[in-house]
C-alpha cells in the first residue's frame, strides 16, 4: 500500500499522463508531512518560551541545523540511526519473544517522516518564530492568572495570532516536500516513485516527454504557492500602505 509523499503519477502508458486519484494522495500526503513538520515547530518554540533556558536554546540551534546540510547526508544519517534501532529492536525480540523481527523502521514511510522533519524544520520554524517571537509574554501571564492552562493559551490566544505565519510556513514545507530528491532517493521505500524521483528517472533514462507532466506539476504548485505568500492579501501576512 503506497503511503508515500508523492505517489505514482507517471503512467505505464506510452503516452503522459496524470491520475485524478494519485493527485489526491500526493496533495493529502504532502499535507499531512507539512502539517507534522509545523507542529514539531510550533512545540519547539513553545517549549522554548515558557523554559528559555540554555539546553532547550542548544536544542534549537541543533534542531534546525537540518536544511544548512545536504540531503544525502541527512538521508544516510536517518538510514544508520533507524539501522541502529532496528537491530536493538530485532535482538530484544529474538531474546524475550523468539521472533524475528526484521527491519521495522529502516525503509519504511517512517524514515521519510523522520528525514524530512529534520531536512525542512528550519523553514517551519523560522517562519513561525518571527511572528511567536513578537508576543509579549505577558499574554502568557494574563491567561494563567486567570486559570488557562499552557494547552488553552496556545490554542485560543497564540495560534490565532500566529496563524499567518503558520500558514506561510506550511505553504513553504509542502513546495519544499515535493521537490526534495537526494533525500528521497535514500529513505523512500521499495517500489513507489514520487514527483521529484518520477522525473529523475525518466530524465535519466532520456524519456523527456514522459517525464514533463512531473515536472510541469512540481512547477506549477511552486508558482503558485510563490502568488500565495507574494499576495499583499494572503492570510493577512501583508497589509496594504
Amino acid at each position: 500500500m503506497p503511503t508515500a509523499a508523492n505517489v505514482p503519477i507517471i503512467a505505464t502508458t506510452t503516452k503522459s499522463s496524470i491520475k485524478v486519484k494519485p493527485l489526491k494522495f500526493l496533495f493529502n500526503l504532502d499535507s499531512s508531512y507539512s502539517t507534522i513538520t509545523l507542529f514539531v515547530a510550533i512545540l519547539l518554540i513553545y517549549s522554548n518560551r515558557i523554559n528559555p533556558n540554555k539546553i532547550s536554546k542548544k536544542l534549537v540551534e541543533v534542531s534546525t541545523l537540518g536544511y544548512t546540510l545536504p540531503g544525502a547526508v541527512i538521508g544516510l544519517g536517518v538510514i544508520i540511526f533507524l539501522t541502529w534501532v532496528d537491530l536493538g529492536i530485532a535482538k530484544l525480540a529474538l531474546t524475550y519473544f523468539k521472533y524475528d523481527a526484521g527491519l521495522i523502521l529502516t525503509g519504511s514511510i517512517s524514515a521519510l517522516v523522520l528525514g524530512y522533519i529534520i531536512r525542512f524544520l528550519t523553514v517551519a520554524y523560522n517562519s513561525c518564530q518571527s511572528n511567536y517571537s513578537q508576543l509579549d509574554k505577558l499574554i502568557d501571564d494574563k491567561g494563567k492568572v486567570l486559570g488557562a492552562k499552557n494547552s488553552r493559551i496556545v490554542k485560543e490566544i497564540h495560534l490565532p495570532l500566529v496563524l499567518p505565519a503558520i500558514l506561510s510556513g506550511w505553504l513553504l514545507v509542502f513546495v519544499e516536500v515535493i521537490k526534495e530528491l537526494p533525500a528521497t532517493l535514500i529513505l523512500r521505500p521499495f517500489n513507489f516513485e514520487t514527483l521529484s524521483t518520477s522525473v529523475y528517472r525518466l530524465a535519466s533514462d532520456e524519456r523527456i516527454i514522459e517525464a514533463s507532466s512531473s515536472s510541469l506539476l512540481i512547477i506549477c504548485l511552486g508558482v503558485i504557492s510563490v502568488l500565495i505568500l507574494t499576495s499583499r492579501s494572503s492570510f493577512g501576512i501583508y497589509t496594504k500602505n
